[in-house]
């Protein structure tokens, strides 16, 4: 481990130790060298003058080559025990003395050297001159000097400096452990909240200050800082959970992808999407994740090719495309990624919507438009089958009644009863067909109101008793406290429900046969009215087709009349009228069909109809002249309306085939009633009618709309556009001499107003 990475506490007492010990070191080595130089330099100097002492006693010897003189001179040098060897050499250089005298020669330099001084591994050697009168030459003086004694005391003082550093060691470890502290202790407690901060991320944490001086200020500035931190953390946790709510609650799923299509961001509009929570989607692939099988591949292609070239096909737009979600399921999606880069980091920012129910309602709205469309068309087919239907109708059952009011013989009445009997079943017919698509429109009109039992039964059966008489069929009524009470209904719809059930068991039962009809409470809320016959019954596998439109159960080839569309509209108007109606049959013995009502309460002061009778026709007769205009083009339908006014010598009628004529006669002849076609050659029976109405001259004449159209949109329109009356083909002539005479004379009584 270097110095760089061990601990602050060993780290600063290694540095004490090192800084202190050098310190001794360079000390001690300085005092040692000093001590050295000086020791050698005393050496060289007691040892040359120890030299000159020496040369300047041998003088006399080497003078007079005396031997003995010179021997007992160097044998002076046995006081000083440092000088091991010692000689004399006379000025030729030959050996003359020596000291100790039992040295052999060998011991002694085979020559003198240099004058001077040399230092040996262990010895100091010196070279002095022997002169006589202070410049002749008579010898030189060999002295060897022993240096253990000096290197021992060298050795002595190593000995002291290591111990001196040793305790210098010691004592320095043993305060900086003690001192150091002062340094390290805050400097640990800063690192420890630091590593405790890092752990925790509690950036509320604060460092405990233990002094004033330069770590005392480190600890304040830390403190700041943590502070600064703090704060700033706090605002950016506030910053994210507020971005974080925000991509909670928006109707998108966002998710957030890196550039290796890891997962780092899913809000909760994705768990609850995807079925993955946060957790589990983190830092999985999104490939893998929410990215269907067949896709996958082309979405880690356009990553790579975004990283590479910066385009991507999808990138910024939105696209529709599917999702995957947790258990397998694929759904549709509306997506769009946009790519964000900081520095050089990417990341890529998903918005995904679920248009599963947008999908649906366009899909429903498409079906209902469709349907609406097909409504529309059928509507205008019925609409226009009504009217080419009713126009050759209007001829047939026109001069059918035309001819009934002539006094025709009894072979003619039969005949004329046959062609009004046939006309009348393809009346029906039409008009049963027509209800139905009101029905299924919408479009039919009904006024609930508490409706009598009895008063409906007994009208309906006062058109049945002609029909039940012919085949001889008892009619069974309930009793009076049975029959007196109230369903909520539309009386008339009611009727036309009780009339066909009455009906139909009177013709499917065998003569001199009884129909039976009955009423009974099923709850407190509900009233039934069942229709029984003695008929052959019906088969219980035909039961379910009962109700179909078109479909006779077979019944069509027997000789009973029917167009198999009754029943169907029975159940479609109880429906309407928020009831149903079923029926329960047993072959050999009859069937039985029954419709149940919502009970109503009595209405106070209600007037019977019970006693009410249907007003006698009247002769209709005209006072005064009358003049008609009939705008028609359809010449049988001008010539039927001809004759039945025909009839009528006070009324005279001008006929014209286009609308702008009928224009020009009404401004002309100024009519005192208008009747009017809205299938013109030239132009639209509607326009005919506001042109009428906008013309001063026109405005004030009745205008009765005759048309084939018996839609009852077609007829609100005409009635709100202005006009007088609606006859709808085939005409009935007692109805069509009423409305003229009602129109008539209230225009005729306006004008002699004006008068």
């Amino acid at each position: 481990m270097s110095l760089r990475d061990t601990p602050i506490q060993r780290k600063l007492m290694t540095i004490i130790l090192l800084t202190s010990g050098a310190v001794l070191l360079l000390t001690c080595s300085a005092f040692f060298v000093y001590e050295l130089l000086t020791f050698r330099q005393t050496t060289v100097r007691q040892l040359t003058t120890l030299a000159e002492i020496i040369a300047t006693n041998s003088t006399g010897a080497l003078a007079f080559q005396n031997q003995s003189d010179a021997q007992e001179i160097l044998a002076a040098l046995k006081a000083e025990r440092h000088i091991v060897a010692a000689c004399l050499y006379d000025n030729e250089g030959k050996l003359f003395a020596k000291y100790p005298p039992d040295l052999p020669a060998s011991a002694f330099p085979a020559k003198r050297e240099n004058d001077g001084y040399r230092f040996d591994y262990s010895y100091l050697a010196s070279f002095q001159p022997v002169v006589q009168g202070g410049n002749y030459r008579l010898g030189t003086l060999y002295l060897k000097s022993d240096m253990q004694a000096v290197y021992a005391r060298f050795r002595l003082y190593g000995i002291i400096i290591v111990v001196v550093i040793a305790l210098s060691f010691l004592l320095t470890y043993i305060l900086s452990r003690t001192l150091q502290q002062q340094i390290s202790e805050p400097i640990l407690a800063l690192a420890d909240t630091a590593k405790a901060i890092s752990a925790g991320r509690d950036y509320s944490v604060r460092a405990t200050k233990l002094g004033e001086d330069e770590l005392g200020l480190l600890t304040d500035a830390f403190n700041q800082m943590l502070m600064q931190i703090h704060d700033q953390d706090q605002a950016l946790r506030e910053s994210a959970d507020r971005v974080r709510a925000v991509l909670n609650s928006t109707m998108s799923a966002v998710i957030v992808m890196d550039s290796e299509g890891k997962i780092t961001e899913w809000n909760a509009r994705a768990e609850k999407m995807f079925g993955l929570t946060r957790l589990e989607a983190l830092g999985r692939e999104m490939a893998e994740t929410i990215v269907p099988p067949r896709h996958r591949e082309a979405h880690r292609r356009g990553i790579t090719r975004f990283l590479a070239t910066g385009e991507g096909p999808v990138l910024n737009r939105l696209i529709e495309l599917s999702a995957l979600r947790r258990d397998g399921s694929e759904f549709p999606v509306e997506l769009s990624i946009s790519p964000l880069k900081t520095g050089d980091v990417v990341t890529f920012c998903g918005f995904i919507t679920d248009i599963t129910e947008r999908k649906k309602a366009a899909t429903a709205l498409q079906a209902k438009q469709e349907a609406e469309t097909a409504n529309k068309a059928k509507t205008e087919f019925l609409s226009r089958m009504s009217h080419e239907l009713r126009t050759p109708l209007n001829a047939i059952l026109g001069f059918g009644q035309l001819l009934e009011r002539q006094n025709p013989t009894d072979i003619q009445r039969a005949r004329l009863g046959h062609i009004m009997a046939a006309g009348r079943h393809l009346l029906k017919l039409i008009n049963e067909v027509l209800d139905i698509s009101r029905i299924e429109t919408g479009n039919l009109q009904l006024s609930p109101e508490p409706v009598c039992v009895a008063e409906a039964l007994q009208e309906t059966l006062s058109l049945i008793r002609p029909l039940a008489a012919e085949r001889s069929i008892e009619l069974s009524m309930p009793s009076e406290s049975d029959a007196r009470c109230f369903v909520l209904a539309d009386l008339q719809r009611l009727k036309q429900v009780l009339l066909n059930l009455v009906s139909n068991a009177v013709k499917y039962s065998p003569i001199h046969g009884r129909v039976t009809i009955s009423c009974s409470a099923l709850s407190k809320d509900t009233l039934r009215i069942a229709v029984s016959d003695m008929g052959a019954g019906i088969p219980g596998d035909k039961l379910a087709r009962l109700f179909t439109p078109f479909d006779r159960l077979g019944a069509e080839y027997s000789s009973v009349e029917g167009t198999g569309l009754g029943l169907a509209l029975c159940k479609r108007l109880m429906h309407a009228m928020g009831g149903s109606i079923g029926a329960d049959s047993t072959l050999g013995r009859g069937s039985t069909f029954w419709i149940d009502l919502p009970h109503a309460e009595s209405p106070f002061g209600r007037s019977s109809r019970l006693e009410a009778t249907s007003p006698e026709k009247e002769h209709i007769s005209f006072a005064g002249k009358r003049k008609i205009l009939y705008i028609e083009d359809n010449l049988s339908n001008l010539t039927l309306v001809e004759q039945i006014l025909s009839e009528e010598p006070a009324i005279e009628l001008v006929s014209a085939m286009q609308g702008q004529l009928g224009l020009d006669l009404a401004r002309k002849h100024s009519p005192d009633l208008i009747l009017l076609d809205l299938h013109l050659p030239d132009l639209p029976g509607q326009e005919v009618l506001a042109r009428l109405g906008r013309d001063e001259a026109t405005r004030h004449i009745p205008v009765v709309v005759i048309s084939a159209d018996a839609t009852a949109r077609q007829i609100d329109q005409l009635m709100a556009a202005g006009a007088h009356a609606y006859l709808t083909k085939p005409l009935d002539v007692t109805e069509v001499l009423q409305v003229v005479e009602e129109a008539t004379f209230k225009n005729g009584a306006k004008q002699d107003a004006a008068v």
